[in-house]
This record gives C-alpha cells, structure tokens and sequence, in this order.
C-alpha cells in the first residue's frame, strides 16, 4: 500500500487551511524484485511493478485523478550489522503511467479557474529501511522524493494571466514482499 502527496508551495503556507487545491490519494502495487548480492552486507535489489494510484484534490476545485503505471525502482542495500535481518537501501526510480483518466477543468463561477497537468513519467529517489521477518517475507518501508515536477497547476482568477506552479510528488509506501 501507498500514500501519495503533492508537494507544493501553498503546501507549506501558513494560509492554506483548506488544502488549495493540492492532493494526496492512496494506491497499491503488485510486482517482482530480485535479489543480487554484491558482497556479503550490500545487495542489488531491481524490482518491476505494476501501480494502481490516485489523487484526490481538495480545496476550490475537487478532481479526482487515477493512473497505472509501471515502475522500475533500482535499489541498493546494505545490512549495517553484517546479518540479513535489517537493512537500508536507496536508488532511483521510474514511473512510466499508461492508463490516467483524463484531467478536469471546473470553473466556480465563472471567476476561478483551474486545471491541472501531469507529466508522463515519475523519476525519483527513493529511501527505506527494512527488516527480513523470516527466510521468505520482508517488511519494507520507503519514501521516494520526486526529482522532476511531476505536474502542473494553472490558476487563473477574474480572466487575468494565469499562475503556473509545478507539482511534486512525494511518495510513501510500506511493503510486505515474500521471496522465493
């Protein structure tokens, strides 16, 4: 399961007390890792996964988007005690959405309005500890932090010049994975 959350300015405004407009939404995945041992406490660790994730914008105009994607995260490990129990890890990752239902422009009004845009790949960096709880199933928590803005909000008040503010996306999940 994960949480998603855009990150903005208005994010970190003391006078947004509504949202303004920005979103968080939740999701799954379901996918394959493999596990490449480097040396004895450093492991390769690239996955392939299916996403289902969506966003749920708040504020003065509520959108609903939902997406797949696929993602490639490339991960290393390491077990700072030297045992496969607990570990680290960090890499990068790529999200490449196929399927997103279409953005929506609502005006309220006739006053304001805004529409939103989103790009058609996720790159980030993600970071995460873990614990193996046996020989097969591994408790993973991660946070990937978007490199790129991962979309775009366009506010426009009164038919003046609309505002233009990216969008990042900060990505949080915790994972049961069972290996073979």
């Amino acid at each position: 399961m994960a949480f998603y959350f855009f990150l903005s300015e208005d994010n970190l405004s003391q006078f947004c007390t509504d949202g303004c407009g920005r979103g968080d939404g939740f999701g799954f995945a379901v996918g394959a890792v493999a596990n490449i041992p480097i040396i004895n406490t450093i492991t390769f660790n690239p996955e392939l996964n299916l996403i289902r994730r969506g966003f749920d914008m708040g504020g003065y105009d509520p959108l609903i988007m939902r997406e797949f994607a696929i993602s490639v995260p490339a991960l290393f490990q390491y077990m700072p005690f030297g045992g496969p129990v607990f570990y680290i890890e960090a890499g990068i990752q790529l999200d490449i959405p196929f399927a997103r239902e279409t953005t929506r422009k609502l005006e309220l009004f006739n006053i304001y309005e805004y529409e939103y845009s989103y790009r058609d790949v996720f790159f980030g960096i993600p970071f995460g500890i873990g614990w193996h709880i046996n020989k097969h199933f591994v408790l993973d928590c991660r946070v990937t932090i978007d490199l790129l803005a991962y979309g775009e909000s366009i506010y426009r008040y009164n038919y003046r010049e609309p505002e233009y503010e990216e969008l990042g996306l900060l990505q949080s999940e915790l994972s049961l994975l069972y290996l073979f």
